[in-house]
């Protein structure tokens, strides 16, 4: 719907073996079984890990752009204060940036209907087809 689930690897954390295991210093391989699960497998126990769901609603907060996204006009004084940028989303399902100081307006749009090559959403800026930084990361949770 909004991407897929993390495709990356677990940790490369200590296999614990449980006591009478034939093999002990043995670390098994992650192997994985699809959908974000992954399994490592000994002749005493198997373990099982689950890769969390990094999918960012582009609805939600979290999918407005940093304030450091924003683009200032040349010579702006305001360029690292963040209390100056003014964040606002738009009818349209955008999202338009302004800078009180120096007057300049961006316009950003994630458009969930357009996907790389991971199945994730691209985000896009205006019709300059960029990436702009998030306001959160995906994965992580709202301040």
């Amino acid at each position: 719907m909004f991407g897929t689930k993390a495709q990356r690897r677990p940790t490369d954390s200590e296999f614990a073996h449980d006591e009478g295991c034939r093999t002990p210093r043995a670390t098994p391989e992650w192997g994985h079984l699809g959908g974000g699960q992954w399994e490592r497998v000994c002749n005493c126990r198997r373990e099982f890990w689950t890769a969390p769901d990094e999918r960012l609603d582009p609805n939600s907060n979290g999918a407005a752009p940093s304030w450091r996204a924003h683009t200032h006009a040349p010579g702006c004084e305001a360029t690292e204060v963040e209390a100056v940028v003014k964040i606002e989303r738009r009818v349209d399902g955008g999202w338009r940036s302004t800078c009180s100081v120096c007057t300049s307006m961006w316009v950003y749009y994630w458009r969930p209907d357009l996907t790389d090559e991971r199945g994730d959403a691209i985000r896009r800026e205006g019709n300059c087809l960029y990436q702009y930084p998030l306001k959160r990361a995906p994965g992580t949770s709202a301040a």
